[in-house]
């Protein structure tokens, strides 16, 4: 209904860093759902791309602030558009790999993917309509929670994203910890 569209966020994402008006432009639009059903079903739907609507489902205590999977879902565009640099085969499960600070395929579903203890989901799905994500949302069986950052911010486990990205106390002192986080997304593909 209504108030369900009011909770659901869109964020513009380009698909390329090109200047000119032809650039390719999509919507991802993130959900926070508490409680889904058959978390372990989920992450394999995921995974299989068998869900009614592709998406990505993270644990939401391991995301530190929407930017972080907002650009993952950026890099992953990079990564289709350049059939190179794809390690998964879909740009869903891509999108997870560019979440993690390693290049472990594998360990990015164990990292940021939903466990059977998750609590709270946020999912993220591309250029969907509201009625997908309508569909989504009954598909994974949650409660649709109001999204705001502050509500996120208290559901943000940074002891263990501090342990996931390796950073230090020290480094907080002079950066914050999304910055961080997205620095070490972004070295993992420089540093070799």
């Amino acid at each position: 209904g209504g108030g369900e569209r009011e909770r659901m966020e869109s964020y513009a994402v380009e698909s390329g860093f090109g200047i000119d008006a032809s650039a390719e432009r999509h919507t991802v639009t993130l959900l926070l759902l508490r409680g889904c059903r058959d978390r372990s079903e989920i992450l394999r739907a995921m995974r299989e791309n068998t869900l009614p609507v592709p998406c990505v489902c993270t644990d939401a205590s391991r995301i530190v602030d929407k930017i972080v999977l907002l650009s993952a879902f950026t890099t992953a565009l990079l990564h289709r558009d350049d059939a190179s640099l794809m390690k998964t085969r879909t740009l869903e499960t891509e999108v997870m790999y560019c979440l993690n600070p390693t290049r472990n395929v594998g360990a990015s579903f164990e990292l940021f993917g939903i466990r059977e203890e998750t609590e709270w989901v946020l999912v993220g799905t591309m250029d969907a309509s509201e009625e997908q994500c309508t569909r989504l949302v009954d598909a994974l069986g949650g409660e649709l929670v109001a999204w705001d950052d502050t509500t996120h911010a208290t559901l943000v486990d940074t002891d263990t994203i501090q342990s996931i990205y390796k950073i230090e106390d020290d480094e907080l002192r002079v950066s914050s910890l999304v910055d961080l986080v997205l620095s070490k997304m972004v070295l993992r593909d420089i540093v070799k």
